[in-house]
């Protein structure tokens, strides 16, 4: 019986000493805090939690990767002050990358203005899916020429010419590839009018060129072109002049498209300057993504536009004007509006226009 007496007063002494040093503990952190709360130690500074956005762009060979590449280059670094970190998405193009803002798999996609324009109208591709009335306008980057290659060797001499040869025509989801599909259509052409249409990427089509397994490669590009020059340092290349009649009466009827040059002597064997048209490659959100957001890329863009512009060949030659106003086939972004009417970019009247 003493012996479990002892136990028992051995076993209360030790809780006892538990307590005492649990209250010691509890102390000294309350302690700690009530000395971080009233100053004593300064607090770390509360860093904005990064929000990650992902630009849909195009394939890695061609304009839109290095482009969507270039933007996120400025978003992140300024990241710490916009709370934004960004991410570029590589995919088949404009076509692609609405449907990707519509089921919010990406934040922004660069898309062909001919695309815009279909998309937010229900037209063209997007007659049997409806139109996308969430879609909205943030800017405006370089022009797409339509590119059409054929071999130094080739009989092909002019944009009629490919009738009857194999011709690359472009992936599914492109827009290059729609495109095409309008001339066809606008020149009475039908798929039985060429030997084969192919559907290679950008990068393929250069060495199926060379090699002879297609006779004519097309593109919708910016100039200057990493394909466009890797096909012309592989094989001697001719660019054909797209710029007829027909394609005048084509862009007379359809806005979207204007005329355009590949200016000589940026690829091997092409001195002279090529007059052909295009669109203009346009960087479009969803109406659901945040003013503010929209808002800081837009402005990050605008306010480093030197560094974006020296950031790729292509964006050498953008404008602010053309940047805010060209190109614009749906509704602006109301962040986007907002810093152009802020600076004296954009009228009320023109936004107003859709």
């Amino acid at each position: 019986m003493v012996t479990i007496i002892k136990y028992i007063r051995v076993l209360f002494i030790n809780m006892k000493s538990l307590l005492h040093l649990l209250c010691i503990a509890l102390i000294l952190i309350f302690n700690c805090n009530f000395s971080i709360a009233s100053g004593s130690a300064k607090p770390k500074k509360a860093v904005p939690e990064d929000k990650l956005i992902v630009i849909g762009t195009g394939a890695v060979m061609g304009v839109y990767y290095p482009t969507g590449g270039a933007v996120c280059r400025l978003i992140n670094k300024e990241r710490k002050t916009l709370g934004i970190r960004c991410s570029v998405d590589p995919t088949p193009g404009s076509i692609y990358n609405i449907e990707a803002l519509k089921n919010a798999e990406i934040d922004f996609g660069i898309i062909q203005s001919d695309w815009q324009e279909h998309s937010y109208n229900g037209t063209g591709a997007f007659s049997a899916k409806g139109r996308y009335e969430k879609l909205r306008h943030v800017l405006s980057l370089h022009n797409e020429a339509i590119t059409v290659i054929v071999n130094k060797t080739s009989k092909i001499n002019k944009f009629d010419d490919i009738k009857g040869h194999v011709v690359n025509v472009g992936l599914e989801g492109s827009g290059v590839r729609t495109t095409i599909s309008d001339i066809m259509k606008a020149k009475n052409w039908s798929k039985a009018d060429f030997k084969t249409l192919s559907e290679l990427t950008p990068a393929d089509q250069a060495k199926a060129l060379c090699k002879g397994d297609i006779d004519v490669m097309i593109l919708a590009t910016g100039h200057p072109n990493a394909v466009v020059k890797e096909v012309s340092n592989m094989c001697e290349i001719r660019i054909l002049e797209v710029y007829d009649d027909v394609i005048k009466k084509f862009i007379a009827g359809n806005p979207q498209f204007s005329s355009s040059t590949i200016p000589g002597g940026i690829y091997a064997g092409v001195p002279q300057d090529i007059k052909t048209f295009g669109v203009n490659a346009t960087i479009v959100t969803s109406s659901d993504a945040s003013e503010n957001m929209v808002y800081n890329v837009t402005k990050v863009i605008f306010e480093n536009l030197a560094a974006f512009k020296a950031l790729h060949p292509v964006l050498e030659k953008l404008d602010p004007a053309k940047m805010a106003n060209e190109g614009r086939t749906a509704p602006y972004h109301d962040g986007a509006l907002k810093y152009y009417q802020e600076h004296g970019l954009v009228q009320k009247e023109e936004a107003e226009n859709y």
